[in-house]
């Protein structure tokens, strides 16, 4: 590996990877919680610890709509709109903020013939979790769950479909499956990011003995539920968007009781933070979380820049205070 360092606040980084995965070169540079105060370190719950914003020439890059982290917070998997997968170790300094990413590298996905998944409206992954042996991924466009078996490779191999929630067809174009996470019972847990079309409501199921059955989860003003992170308490963290024409993006995270979790219940998340002007702000959908060394619950979310110029690719990190 070589890393060139500048006298601007830019790195650049160049990586090696093994075989099967193709290096991706990144450009990465910090970002502040506020532009306008960089003091600022803490929103509700949270503790701010650094940000990059991520830039690469590979144009294949972008869309990071879903987010996962291994168990000891030592590799970040993200997966994209495009149908790629990406993998990163977070670099931190002597103080454990985030600085910089080591050994990067892209592909893309495949499907259960082992080929990378096509056509187009077939590749739009918008959720990553984990579970025992594994991860899963689930697509929008045509709705769909895809198992990836390993710890270490699995996005090598090919993913097999898993049986994915009733009516989930019926959503409407690019409004499906957004927050999905498997607890640590062994259940796994999705929320659609609109359907049905209802006021106070989203819907959402939960999957007990191969089974997928209904829930709801109360809409909060404009947020819509994009990205979902298993916390090491065994609750989860819901990671929500709005988005208006005058305000621009916002975010919101909260956390939902694992005891509260059932089948036919309306589900509320407490708030415990929001990210909005003037604050960064951008199109955060995906969210990844793990205890590290000292007991501290860290957090990452990242942003989807959709491909747009005018977007950036963000991942930020935060420590959840008690």
């Amino acid at each position: 590996m070589k890393t060139l360092l500048g006298f601007s606040a830019s790195v650049f980084l160049f990586f090696s990877v093994g075989v099967g995965a193709a290096p991706l070169i990144l450009k990465t540079s910090p970002v502040a919680l506020s532009e306008e105060n960089p003091a600022i370190n803490t929103i509700g719950r949270l503790e701010y610890r650094g940000g990059l914003k991520l830039r690469s020439k590979n144009r294949k890059f972008g869309g990071l709509s879903g987010l996962a982290i291994s168990k000891d917070g030592s590799v970040l998997r993200a997966v994209t709109d495009n149908g790629n997968w990406v993998r990163a170790k977070p670099m931190l300094n002597k103080k454990g903020s985030l600085v910089g990413l080591n050994d990067v590298s892209m592909a893309p996905l495949l499907n259960p013939s082992g080929i990378a998944i096509h056509p187009k409206k077939r590749r739009d992954a918008e959720t990553l979790f984990r579970i025992k042996g594994g991860y899963v991924a689930t697509f929008e466009g045509v709705d769909r769950l895809l198992k990836y078996q390993g710890n270490k490779s699995p996005f090598l191999k090919p993913g097999f479909p898993a049986a994915a929630p009733d009516h989930i067809h019926d959503a409407h174009f690019n409004k499906g499956m957004e927050a999905a996470i498997a607890l640590n019972d062994g259940r796994w847990v999705v929320i659609a990011e609109g359907f049905p079309e209802d006021e106070k409501t989203y819907s959402g199921w939960v999957r007990q003995k191969q089974r997928w059955r209904p829930f709801d989860y109360e809409r909060t003003e404009l947020f819509q539920p994009t990205g979902a992170a298993l916390l090491p308490s065994g609750n989860i963290l819901v990671l929500e968007r709005r988005f208006t024409f005058l305000g621009g993006f916002a975010s919101r995270l909260a956390i939902i009781p694992h005891q509260s979790i059932r089948p036919g219940v309306t589900l509320r998340g407490q708030e415990i933070a929001r990210l909005e002007p003037p604050l960064v702000d951008e199109n955060f959908e995906g969210a990844a979380a793990f205890k590290n060394k000292k007991g501290d619950t860290i957090i990452f979310i990242v942003s989807d820049d959709n491909f747009f110029p005018l977007q950036s690719t963000l991942l930020l990190m935060f420590k959840l205070r008690q």
